[in-house]
């Protein structure tokens, strides 16, 4: 439903004290990954793993990545992390953006994706990386969020599209990559979960 639209724009608050406007980011490339609470484990992996991904990701264009989550900024800005992601993390407690990019939760998504084998090894890895630090209180608004991330053109229109059906279910790096080399505004590419 949302390729080639025009992308939703909101203001949220950012970890590095500012206030960051999609809106204001016409112009460049954007990523925008929506995840479920900072204290979720799975999510902190992605974000490690999209930090991981970083450097190849912007090294042919200023892909702006967006992290948002939907806790308070006063938990998100506690939260002990054992690496410094070089994009933005933001907060949404209200779910606002959540609701304009028409996010959706599943009580089946959550319970499937944490018996799965995948996810118990997912899990390990993030204790593993975590250490000893401590979780934050969970956002009881955001247990059933799934993934959602959705690729912004330059020209602020959404080129692509991922509703995640599972907690560990995110865009493949690879699509990420092939629109960050993209050099001019293209085709737009499917709806999907695969």
């Amino acid at each position: 439903e949302w390729l080639g639209k025009d992308a939703p724009t909101f203001v949220l608050d950012s970890t590095d004290g500012r206030r960051l406007d999609l809106g204001a980011l016409r112009g460049k490339k954007v990523w925008v990954a929506f995840f479920r609470s900072v204290s979720c484990p799975l999510c902190n992996l992605r974000v490690r793993d999209m930090t991981d991904h970083y450097k190849q990701l912007t090294e042919t264009c200023d892909l702006q990545i967006l992290a948002i989550f939907r806790s308070p900024i006063q938990v998100m800005t506690q939260f002990p992390h054992s690496y410094e992601p070089p994009f933005s993390l933001l907060a949404d407690p209200d779910g606002k953006a959540y609701d304009l990019f028409d996010c959706k939760t599943s009580v089946t998504g959550v319970c499937t994706g944490a018996m799965s084998g995948y996810i118990r090894g997912e899990f390990k890895r993030s204790r593993k990386l975590r250490g000893s630090q401590r979780v934050a209180p969970e956002d009881e608004t955001s247990r059933w969020i799934m993934p959602a991330d959705f690729l912004i053109d330059e020209e602020g229109r959404v080129r692509d599209a991922y509703y995640g059906k599972r907690v560990n279910d995110h865009m493949p790096f690879e699509r990420v990559l092939a629109f960050s080399k993209e050099h001019q505004i293209g085709d737009v590419k499917g709806v999907d979960s695969s």
